[in-house]
């Protein structure tokens, strides 16, 4: 089951099809392996470290080399912080978007920085971090940082399983970042609703053609918190909220 029925479609099409062997895997060096290289390169930071070992090492043709950019993108990022080199790795090789975001990045700062002080990363401090942010979007740029929160919020999380005694309220920041994701859908509704109506946040009144019985015929579909609809008016008033949502994904994604 996916949010959209296209998408459902697509799914099912994709799972009927023959699998295809695998022609290569891809394969990135560990951090052992890393941690060995670097004995030989003492004065090299880790993204140093990690293009020199790009630049020498080989794969057979069973493997192709993964790209370590993300990673490098990380080590950069909190290059300045004093950590050892398997704490770097660790925080390195969290999932997180670095997508140039003032706000991503100095938060993420913020966390490596008050963990390499021997700090514990609490609640108090993550809602510092965020708790400016946790509010209703209704433009894109606004939808961006909310999407960062919780980026931000799931950092965390995976860093607990990692440094348990330097994250410990996992659950409590969880409950934070469901109401994160909550905070996120609510204002992917509320621009959809904007941007299929200008006149009203409780009403959307949109014109739709569609031919019934050979004849052409207009019909205002009218959606209210109360309001019901026919088959054909709930047919028309899906689709655009399809359209719509996909709208707002594809303006995410520039």
């Amino acid at each position: 089951m996916t949010l959209l029925d296209e998408d459902s479609r697509l799914l099912g099409r994709l799972m009927n099809e023959p699998i295809q062997p695998i022609a290569q895997a891809g394969i990135s060096p560990s951090f052992e392996a890393i941690e060995l290289f670097s004995l030989h390169l003492p004065h090299c930071s880790l993204s140093q470290l990690l293009d020199i070992f790009a630049s020498i090492s080989s794969v057979s043709e069973d493997y192709f080399s993964c790209s370590h950019a993300r990673i490098r993108e990380m080590a950069i990022l909190i290059e300045h912080i004093p950590l050892s080199l398997r704490d770097r790795y660790t925080f390195c090789l969290c999932p997180i978007n670095n997508n140039g975001t003032s706000f991503l990045s100095t938060a993420y700062i913020l966390i490596v920085k008050k963990y390499s002080e021997g700090n514990a990363i609490t609640i108090q401090f993550i809602k510092h971090l965020v708790m400016g942010e946790m509010r209703l979007a209704d433009n894109l740029e606004r939808l961006r940082i909310l999407g960062d929160v919780y980026d931000i919020l799931y950092a965390y999380l995976w860093l607990s399983y990692r440094f348990e005694d330097y994250f410990p309220n996992r659950d409590l920041v969880r409950e934070l970042q469901v109401e994160c994701g909550d905070l996120i859908n609510k204002s992917i509704q509320l621009m959809i609703l904007k941007e299929s109506s200008k006149k009203s946040a409780n009403t959307l009144i949109r014109k739709s053609p569609y031919i019934e019985k050979g004849k052409e015929k207009r019909n205002n579909i009218i959606l209210k918190k109360d309001g019901k609809m026919g088959g054909k008016q709930q047919q028309f008033a899906a689709k655009d909220f399809e359209n719509n949502f996909r709208f707002v994904v594809e303006k995410l994604k520039k």
